[in-house]
């Protein structure tokens, strides 16, 4: 069964990101045995599905508060009057999950939450169209919107919550034996794995993680890790222990750079939980936000230091990705607010004044499919990405040289077109270079191999 090979290779290689890849399936399991739990509130998923409805109210919040605004911008008093008063329902809803968050049940989730009404709208007939004119046009709008939204909320509260209170528990009852066997088979298969790699005298990135972490670690009477007389010797060595691209790092490596640490904080780290990709390696950017945190609130002995100057990126690069982070980065998105402290500000004084326009600019394509599926078609995406560098060339864009320290021409290979799959079943480069071509724009690219086929890799491996 191809779909039960996936889950159970899954949950393998997620475990290995874990001091004890067993132990950890273990108490997977042991997490799914309800049956002396009274309340949902007293499994590890409580404050998961809290979350999940606080995100939800806050959506639906955020669209009703710019409604109202739009109202009283507006001066439309009607609809003003009932958007306040939904504004004030949510956020007393928010503010209780919050509560119950921290102390509360399932029951009192329901109890509480399971049925948030609107106001009914007020009329807004013939005598409003006359009295507010060209603007009972966003009336309309804004209730078609709202009607929409009163059935959402009580349909994301029935879609995470359940129909009734004991659902969640019924729910993780009713997998039960499905989890266990699942567990059990990746178990077997984790054992058997071990067997045929030592067989075979192969080790993987893995193997040698855990090696490490065998060596340098052992079980107390309590069953915590504790440092071995290695890990001691090494804590000693080392003054101080530093660390790159922190926020890519997993519970198994960060367990491992602790144990080879001093006593007293010796520990430097630097990350930036905008930069974790590496989620699909089993990255967990949460443990360097947890650290973030609690030393910003003298929780953990340590100091935040926020290094948000940055000193390579023109002020319109570093203004661009502010203006998109402030809107799309969140406590629930990224694990942060993305406030004043958190943004970038422009470091880069060496930039001298231009005056080309460098401000960041936005193209939206539609790509429509042409009849012509033949090898040597364009899109629309191509030939538009073509003629930007054209114009570049052609208007003597101004770039930095670093080597004179003087503003110069754009010339063709200062231009790079960053791609996710080139050579991918849709050929994109050669989609490209076929663009660049008939505008007499020279390019090139690796048609093999990408990144791990370089000379510095393929001879080595």
């Amino acid at each position: 069964d191809r779909d039960l090979e996936e889950r159970v290779l899954n949950l393998h290689t997620f475990a290995q990101s874990e001091p004890s890849p067993e132990r950890w399936l273990l108490a997977q399991k042991a997490a799914f045995d309800v049956d002396s739990i009274s309340d949902f509130s007293e499994t590890p998923w409580y404050k998961e599905l809290i979350d999940e409805l606080l995100f939800s109210y806050e959506v639906h919040h955020d669209k009703l508060y710019r409604m109202y605004k739009t109202c009283e911008q507006n001066g439309i008093e009607e609809y003003e009057i009932m958007l306040a008063d939904d504004v004030r329902v949510l956020e007393k809803a928010i503010e209780k999950l919050h509560e119950l968050s921290e102390n509360g049940t399932w029951k009192d989730v329901f109890e509480e939450l399971s049925h948030i009404e609107l106001k009914k709208a007020p009329s807004m007939g013939k005598k409003a169209a006359e009295q507010y004119g060209d603007l009972f046009e966003i009336i309309e709008k804004i209730k078609k919107e709202r009607q929409s939204i009163k059935p959402k909320i009580e349909k994301d509260f029935t879609k995470i919550a359940g129909k009734y209170p004991e659902a969640p528990l019924d729910d993780i009852k009713a997998v039960k034996s499905d989890i266990e066997e699942l567990i059990d088979l990746t178990l077997d298969f984790s054992e058997e794995y071990a067997k045929r790699k030592k067989d075979k005298h192969i080790l993987t990135f893995d193997d040698i993680t855990h090696s490490a972490f065998n060596v340098l670690s052992k079980i107390d009477e309590d069953g915590r890790i504790v440092k071995s007389d290695v890990a001691k010797s090494y804590s000693e060595y080392f003054e101080e222990v530093y660390i790159d691209e922190y926020q890519d790092t997993n519970e198994l490596q960060d367990t491992i750079l602790r144990l080879v640490s001093g006593k007293e904080p010796n520990m430097f780290m630097v990350g930036d939980v905008k930069q974790s990709i590496y989620g699909f390696r089993q990255a967990q950017p949460d443990i360097f936000m947890g650290k973030y945190k609690k030393f910003g609130k003298g929780e953990q002995d340590g100091k935040p230091i926020v290094l948000n100057k940055n000193s390579r990126s023109r002020e319109s690069v570093i203004n661009s990705v502010n203006d998109v982070f402030e809107k799309i980065m969140t406590e629930k998105t990224g694990g942060i607010e993305y406030t004043n402290n958190e943004k970038l500000y422009f470091g880069a004084e060496y930039y001298c004044k231009t005056d080309s326009d460098t401000s960041t600019e936005l193209y939206i394509v539609q790509n429509v499919k042409d009849d012509d599926d033949s090898p040597n078609n364009e899109n629309n995406e191509s030939r538009t990405v073509a003629k930007i560098i054209k114009n570049l060339i052609d208007s003597k864009y101004q770039v930095y040289d670093k080597a004179t320290e003087k503003m110069r021409d754009v010339t063709y290979r200062d231009i790079v077109i960053l791609m996710k799959s080139p050579s991918g079943k849709n050929n994109a480069a050669k989609m490209y270079q076929r663009s660049m071509q008939k505008l007499g724009i020279p390019s090139f690219f690796p048609e093999k191999g990408g990144f791990f086929a370089c000379r510095g890799f393929s001879y080595p491996v």
